[in-house]
């Protein structure tokens, strides 16, 4: 039987409630880090006698992304969200799209060098926590290179190009720690498919793992002596995977020139993998690869098998857990998917291309302000959830700003999903 639905009654009423009730969380981190020093110190910040400062500005884009809107003009309702305001410490309508818009305008590249030195900051902070916990549970860091296509609907897009695959878009090279985006670099459409890799590991990556075991996992993009020769002279391990028929040709013809029936060993129900070294013309010594034998598909055995390339450092670890390493990749691809379809960033929001550089990289200090809240506030097991998991239910919940003799205080609703979660995270602010 269904139920009736009930016959509601519709009223209005002045309380400050908000639907962003986590942004007393991030205002707490952020002032802990000193993020509103740090943007007002921004050479390409104006500091205003009247009016709205930059930084401020700034700091409500990024706090609207952090609560997953990231449409400039969410910023608008932002602005008239009162109690939100009063959260991140802005005047009510503060927050203004059109206004914010020319602000991101006025960045040169150098700007947006100083924007990313500021992010930098940020995940040196919050990554500590997040290698600590990596180290624990693997004896080494997963650090996943990669990067994405950002695609253009529209004209005048500054940068934007055609790909490999023939649509226009913008590239946008990342750099993980575990779950953790310590690197983000908005490039032109046309740049080379792996980005600028080198500049992300030395400049951002790398500050932050002196003296910790690392495993780099890296898409095909990255197979190349350059990028193996760097992780060599750094001591780190790491797997590529070889996709390209050119590159993997060779290999497999190796395959069947050296390996018997016997060399393939089982690593699960359907798959079996050998070592097998080859030494190509364009590198400088021979390299070690982990071929993949897939002989059966859904208990079906397929008339010929489905071969898998993985490039390894190591061949002293076994076949099955050097594969369980770098198909472990895949979380780490979720975790790079996740904030441009949580914050909506699959598609640029200005016309000048450092203008949308940026735009990416008050995304990814969003991005690590709410990691920092889910690794310095919330309980352990919090760590398991995603980043949008958190925005949701976290950054985005239900509160009522009340004003009692002179203080402020945010009043959580019980009917909150992770009440749980709010209550500890409020203890440790206390």
């Amino acid at each position: 039987m269904v139920t009736k639905i009930p016959k509601i009654e519709i009223d209005f009423c002045d309380r400050n409630l908000t639907g962003k009730g986590g942004l007393a969380f991030l205002g707490r981190v952020a002032r802990h880090v000193d993020l509103l020093g740090d943007l007002e110190r921004l050479p390409a910040l104006k500091r205003r006698a009247r009016g709205v400062s930059d930084a401020r500005r700034t700091w409500t884009l990024i706090a609207s992304l952090a609560c997953g809107n990231g449409a400039l003009s969410d910023l608008d309702a932002l602005g008239w969200d009162r109690a939100a305001c009063a959260l991140l410490g802005v005047q009510w309508r503060d927050p203004d799209a059109r206004r914010t818009g020319e602000h991101l305008a006025r960045f040169g590249p150098s700007d947006v060098e100083e924007l990313r030195a500021v992010g930098r900051k940020v995940a040196g902070w919050i990554a500590p926590a997040v290698i600590e916990r990596w180290v624990a549970e693997l004896g080494y860091v997963p650090l996943f290179v990669d990067g994405s296509q950002i695609e253009v609907q529209g004209r005048n897009f500054e940068g934007a190009a055609k790909d490999y695959k023939g649509d226009v878009s913008f590239q946008l090279g990342a750099a993980f720690l575990g779950e953790l985006q310590v690197s983000g670099r908005l490039g032109p459409g046309n740049a080379d498919a792996a980005g600028p890799w080198r500049e992300q590991l030395e400049r951002d990556v790398e500050p932050l793992l002196e003296g910790v075991p690392v495993w780099g996992r890296m898409d095909n993009a990255y197979y190349r002596q350059e990028v193996v020769e760097h992780f060599e002279e750094r001591g780190w391990d790491y797997s590529i995977s070889v996709t390209s028929a050119t590159y993997k040709s060779p290999i497999l013809e190796a395959v069947d020139e050296v390996l018997e029936e016997a060399d393939w060993e089982p690593i699960n129900d359907s798959e079996r993998a050998a070592f097998v070294t080859y030494s190509s013309r364009k590198w400088r010594r021979e390299r070690t690869y982990v071929v993949v034998r897939r002989d059966e598909e859904n208990g079906c055995r397929l008339l010929f098998p489905i071969y898998t390339v993985i490039l390894v450092s190591r061949d002293d670890l076994p076949l099955k857990e050097l594969v369980a390493r770098h198909r472990a990749k895949q979380g780490q691809e979720n975790a790079f998917k996740g904030p441009l379809t949580e914050m909506n960033l699959h598609h640029p929001r200005c016309a000048a291309l450092c203008a949308n550089q940026a735009y990416y990289e008050c995304a990814l200090i969003a991005q690590l302000l709410v990691r920092a809240i889910q690794y310095k506030l919330l309980p352990e097991a919090s760590r398991e959830c995603g980043l949008g998991y958190v925005m949701r239910h976290v950054m985005r919940t239900v509160g009522m700003l009340v004003r009692s003799g002179g203080r402020l205080r945010l009043d959580f609703a019980r009917s909150n999903w992770q009440l749980a979660w709010l209550w500890y995270a409020a203890d440790r602010l206390a």
